[in-house]
């Protein structure tokens, strides 16, 4: 997946359900970042 800020980067987890689900992703400039994926802005890369 690909953040704006970040980059690319690799989901390793996603836990909750709807507007509350977070994803533990692994961007390999700043490392690991937990974000909140209705808010996130995270495209399929």
């Amino acid at each position: 997946m690909r953040h704006n800020v970040w980059g690319e980067g690799v989901i390793l987890m996603v836990e909750g359900a709807g507007d509350k689900a977070e994803a533990v992703v692994h961007f390999g400039s700043v490392g690991e970042k937990r974000l909140l994926l209705s808010w996130a802005p995270l495209e399929k890369a």
